[in-house]
């Protein structure tokens, strides 16, 4: 259920980058896909347990390998999902939704394999958690949202036009294209 539901949220947050017209829709889609696939973190811990659960000198079982192959790959689509947002958005936004994605993907992800309520004694225990997943998101909230005012204007290329008017604040439109040779 919970990679299905993953998947399904992906597919959303890969609609809103490529087809929405609302910048900040493609910029949640952006800076929220990178965490969400390395939150699974199941892949990680499980191969990691196979490791630890094998004896020494004994072969390891086959179900390391798609395990460990996976760890990998989540993690690393992860990070060059990261990198395609901070090409088309600011640091400050990009790694905080990165981390506040990944972070209540990996609580989920948590709460669905490894059955993390469960485990939570009392009941000031189950309010905090979800509280502690909230504050979290409220802080990403307020770190993303931009500290001048911008005005954004699309252009007929679908690309985002931020217009700053703040004193001794310089925006150089970029090109894709001199953007691609300057990364290079």
């Amino acid at each position: 259920m919970y990679f299905a539901g993953l998947i399904l949220y992906l597919v959303l947050l890969t609609y809103w980058i490529n087809f929405s017209d609302n910048f900040a829709l493609r910029r949640f889609g952006w800076g929220s896909s990178g965490g969400a696939i390395t939150g699974a973190q199941n892949f990680l811990k499980d191969s990691l347990t196979v490791i630890k659960a094998t004896d020494q000198g004994q072969r390891l079982p086959l179900i390391f390998y798609p395990l460990s192959l996976l760890a990998g790959v989540t993690a690393f689509l992860g990070l060059l999902l990261l990198t395609a947002c901070m090409k088309r958005y600011d640091a400050t936004y990009s790694s905080a939704s990165f981390v506040g994605s990944f972070v209540v993907s990996a609580s989920l992800m948590a709460a669905v394999h490894y059955d993390t309520f469960s485990q939570l004694d009392g009941f000031l225990n189950f309010v905090l958690y979800p509280l502690g997943l909230g504050v979290l998101m409220i802080g990403v909230y307020l770190l993303s949202s931009e500290s001048v005012e911008c005005l954004i204007q699309q252009d007929g290329n679908n690309n985002d036009e931020v217009n700053f008017e703040t004193e001794g604040f310089e925006y150089t439109e970029v090109e894709d294209e001199r953007r691609e040779e300057t990364l290079s």
